[in-house]
């Protein structure tokens, strides 16, 4: 098969991402749960037995252009004519009975298939893309006398169709190509395949594996609910920790606090910890980072913190050489433990500062100051090449909701996707490790 056949057979996989119409710019946090919700109900139909989303959304990609889902079903039509009539459906670009797309309420398109319970694990992986990844995996095949398609991994025979050699599961399809299994949001030819090869991609941080969260926004700044509040409900997301992390006084539109003020929190927290069991409140602080790289709060009430964060949200178009050395300048205070959503960028709204990442990767190293993934949707910050380059400096990392309501501890599932995605294992983040351990690693920096 050519290179120009294998490119046809995954056509359509995915959009092209330089285009800027809205419906390839819907965030990852919008529509993930929205088609969690899809999925939920057309479970429910008569003769499904599973149902999986697929493409960029199962890549966990900060971006989407479509829903893509890929069913197995003994009443297809059935399933198909639920589809085609949900209420959020707004036009029926096509509908047969093992393929409809319709176009949605929230303007993007969604992409239903119907495939045998045999071909499941070949569609999955076919319609999970990326493209780049499928083309890659075809040649695989080719080279072993092999060809893969949607409908499984098959031997050729003079050029014609052979014996199914795979095609129940994605993993014994990798199995087949003599791979390890690529998780999907690896599948973006960033080196994947070549590690598979070699056995050498490492376990990614898994999505039920943070203790904590280290940035939280309570109503002493510009949060919408209590401390107590914020801390039962990150309880009841699973969490045994999170710090308090409301914004200082230089930045006045979010009510930031003063040193008195932030003496004031901090008693309050004591007399929580006290009153909580199973959940341990530290004392921090988001604190800005002035234009010549000083910090906004004293020496004094710093230290006697458990947990300084620092962050941009100031001056954000100094030249790359200033900001760079602001930054770095911020990093060097001895109190310092967490740099918060370090490039400042605002997904589809504010481009990233204009800085030397290596030399802030350098300098986090350096001055042992955790970069956060920012796991809010409309940040995402780091980026998933961000992480994956300030790995190689031995950065450790830290992934935080940002939260600014009790809800927001939901927003962790999409800073692990981006910490998956910049293949990340559990060891590189230090909000996998118990509050004990967490009070450890902080108090050397004191």
């Amino acid at each position: 098969m050519t290179n120009r056949e294998i490119a046809c057979v995954f056509r359509g996989i995915v959009k092209d991402p330089s285009m800027k119409n809205e419906s390839s710019c819907a965030l990852l946090g919008d529509t993930l749960p929205f088609a969690h919700h899809l999925c939920q109900r057309l479970a429910s139909v008569p003769g499904v037995k599973k149902i999986e989303i697929a493409g960029s959304l199962r890549r966990m990609k900060e971006t989407v252009g479509d829903i893509d889902l890929v069913a197995v079903s003994a009443k297809p039509e059935s399933l198909m004519k639920y589809f085609v009539s949900m209420s959020e459906v707004v036009q029926v670009q096509e509908h047969g009975t093992t393929r409809s797309i319709v176009h949605l309420s929230n303007g993007l398109d969604c992409d239903l298939r119907v495939v045998s319970a045999e071909s499941f694990g070949s569609a999955l992986l076919y319609f999970t893309g990326s493209k780049e990844h499928g083309i890659a995996l075809c040649k695989i095949a080719n080279e072993k006398g092999m060809t893969l398609n949607e409908y499984g991994l098959y031997k050729e025979n003079d050029g014609k169709k052979g014996a199914m050699v795979a095609n129940k599961t994605e993993k014994e399809i990798y199995d087949a190509l003599g791979l390890v299994y690529i998780e999907p949001e690896l599948r973006e030819m960033t080196g994947e395949i070549e590690s598979a090869k070699q056995n050498t991609l490492q376990r990614l941080v898994s999505y039920k594996s943070l203790h904590g969260d280290f940035q939280v926004q309570s109503d002493w700044s510009d949060g919408e609910d209590s401390i107590e509040e914020l801390a039962m409900s990150a309880q009841r997301a699973g969490l045994s920790y999170i710090a308090i992390t409301d914004h200082t006084k230089s930045l006045t539109v979010a009510n930031g606090l003063d040193e008195k003020r932030l003496e004031k929190q901090s008693r309050l927290i004591d007399r929580l910890n006290k009153k909580f069991h199973g959940i341990t409140i530290l004392k921090g602080s988001e604190v800005d980072i002035l234009k010549d790289g000083s910090l906004d709060i004293s020496d004094t009430a710093l230290s006697r913190l458990d947990l300084v964060g620092i962050s941009v949200h100031s001056y954000f178009n100094l030249s790359k050489d200033e900001q760079t050395k602001r930054i770095i300048k911020a990093m060097s205070h001895p109190s310092v433990n967490i740099l918060f959503h370090p490039t400042t960028r605002r997904i589809n709204r504010r481009e990233e500062c204009d800085m030397d990442l290596d030399e802030i990767y350098k300098a986090a190293k350096k001055y042992n100051v955790v970069l956060e993934i920012n796991a809010s949707p409309s940040r995402l910050d780091l980026k998933d090449v961000h992480i994956h380059r300030a790995q190689e400096y031995g950065c450790m990392f830290s992934i935080d909701s940002d939260a600014h309501n009790a809800e927001h501890f939901s927003f962790l599932q999409y800073g692990i996707g981006q910490a998956r995605r910049g293949w990340l294992s559990e060891e590189n983040i230090l909000n996998t490790r118990t509050v004990k351990e967490v009070k450890k690693v902080l108090s050397k920096k004191r």
